[in-house]
């Protein structure tokens, strides 16, 4: 005879899969059909559910800094702003079931981001709402309410799970070198067409291919500034110092481990940003102080070295590629005049919007003007700068301002500039008791985290730096820090010593007899 419960399960298979199977092979017919995209997502979304559910965690350290775009939905979101609303989905649902489980509530932190929320709300509110060009909507920038808020969900999914210590420095490893996909977006020179393709899952980043023309040459002289690259050669200086720190980089019997950090140091050159060389330098600085080694004799070795290699290289800088110069050019060094103008240049750029911004600040004071951007004046000023106009004027109307506190408080108002400096300072907070009283064997992790959001809030505030872009940044270092550390630590954890054997197996006839008596004085006057 043959089992009920076999055969109920082989109706349903057939029943079911065999029709589904039948659907598929014929909408599969027109593949670039919405219906079609959308029907394959939904399968394979619940085919992944699994997989999911076991590991969204570490699938969410994973994207945070991946760069990856989710090409098939409306908008082309980021790959990590999917994955936080997964993750939290299943975070919520764990919660309904195990009433056991308890969110990582952190309140310093938790508040003023609940409260960077409310203003961006209430900001977009009042502005008329938040406009989604790709749904339809008349008005650019809504977007950018999208990251947002996905970046403070995405802090309380980061934090909702206690990472493992003995696999906190491969969650480090995931956690940073994502982002070496971003170098990806730099090969579209040499890319292959047949692997165009790969774009549309990371973009090509136009600063990889701009051209820039010289001021005093009548021909074109283009500076190749690799972005993507410089992005990745960052990933992989950070990497390097939240696995090994200052002391595990400079030890002699592993020196590919610093002729690595080197190399990446000077790779990201090529980007030629002065904000990247200058932050990695900063963040190196600041791990060797909060390493406690500036005091050793160490300091003067490396002074020395830096000073040699610096004074060995001055002869030779016209010689480096165009991108390196310009890297270098806010040093005392003497670089080619191409490289010169194109930083002179782009400079003179920022400040002339900064002085044009700046008398309309008080005007959103109280009540920032949102995000929303008019999509009519957007293309119109377009236009007048392919024609030779001021380019400044698509930067204001985009609110690509190039400068991290205006692009808090023309959008969000002085409010928006109070939460934000609010959520700083209770992360940095957060982030050095967990230096201080975290566990030993995370010292160095945690060192690099406090050191990375010290540096970033650093270059935010005074060299470069967007809010709506850069906010997932700053959460995502404290959203990790509480998952590495389970919480924030307020004391010191206690080291255990351990008792040497001999010691546990000595023989009591080795012992003092006045010791092994609960009356000592008793014993004295026997032995007397």
């Amino acid at each position: 005879m043959s089992n009920p419960f076999v055969v109920l399960r082989s109706l349903l298979i057939y029943g079911l899969c065999l029709p589904l199977a039948l659907y598929l092979g014929y909408i599969l017919a027109n593949p670039l059909d919405t219906v079609t995209m959308y029907t394959v997502m939904v399968l394979l979304f619940l085919l992944c559910l699994p997989v999911l559910i076991r590991a969204h965690h570490a699938l969410l350290i994973f994207s945070w800094s991946c760069g990856a775009e989710v090409f098939f939905v409306k908008g082309h979101l980021q790959l990590w702003m999917v994955l936080t609303l997964i993750s939290l989905g299943i975070t919520i649902v764990y919660r309904a079931l195990n009433r056991e489980m308890k969110f990582c509530w952190v309140n310093s932190v938790a508040a003023p981001l609940v409260f960077l929320g409310i203003v961006t709300a209430v900001t977009a509110y009042v502005n008329g709402g938040i406009g989604i060009r790709a749904l339809g909507s008349d008005m650019y920038g809504g977007k950018r309410y999208v990251w947002i808020g996905c970046a403070i969900l995405g802090y309380f999914a980061l934090a909702s799970h206690r990472i493992p210590l003995n696999r906190a420095r491969w969650y480090a490893g995931i956690y940073f070198l994502p982002q070496i996909s971003a170098g990806i977006s730099s090969l579209v020179t040499v890319l292959s067409p047949s692997l165009y393709w790969i774009y549309l899952f990371f973009p090509a980043d136009p600063s990889g291919v701009s051209a820039v023309t010289s001021v005093e040459t009548a021909s074109f002289v283009q500076i190749s500034r690799l972005g993507g690259l410089a992005v990745a050669c960052r990933a992989v200086f950070v990497f390097l110092l939240a696995r090994y720190g200052i002391r595990g980089l400079l030890g002699f019997r592993n020196s590919w481990r610093l002729a690595l950090l080197v190399t990446a140091f000077v790779l990201s050159a090529l980007g030629g940003f002065r904000s990247v060389i200058a932050s990695l330098v900063l963040l190196f600085v600041t791990v060797y102080y909060l390493s406690g080694l500036l005091r050793t004799r160490l300091t003067i070795v490396l002074a020395i070295v830096g000073l040699a290699s610096g004074l060995s290289l001055l002869p030779f800088v016209r010689s480096l590629p165009l991108p390196m110069q310009r890297a270098v050019s806010f040093l005392p060094v003497d670089v080619d005049p191409v490289a010169a103008a194109d930083a002179e240049g782009s400079s003179q750029w920022r400040f002339t919007i900064w002085s044009r911004l700046w008398p309309e600040v008080h005007h959103y004071l109280w009540m920032g003007k949102g995000f929303n951007i008019n999509g009519q004046e957007l293309e119109l000023a377009n236009q007048l700068a392919m024609r030779g106009g001021d380019n400044a004027d698509v930067a204001l109307i985009s609110g690509d301002y190039h400068n991290g506190p205006l692009s808090i408080l023309i959008p969000l108002g002085v409010w928006g500039v109070l939460g934000f400096l609010w959520f700083i300072w209770a992360s940095i907070r957060v982030l050095y008791r967990n230096y201080r009283y975290g566990d030993p064997e995370l010292k160095t992790l945690n060192t690099l985290l406090l050191a990375y959001f010290v540096v970033q809030s650093f270059s935010f505030l005074v060299i470069f730096g967007g809010f709506y872009a850069d906010l997932c940044i700053f959460t995502g270092l404290v959203g990790f820090s509480l998952s590495l550390n389970g919480g924030v630590c307020r004391k010191p954890v206690p080291v255990r010593e351990e008792v040497p054997a001999y010691k546990r197996l000595r023989s009591p006839r080795n012992e003092n007899p006045a010791e092994l008596t609960p009356f000592p004085a008793l014993s004295r006057h026997r032995l007397s």
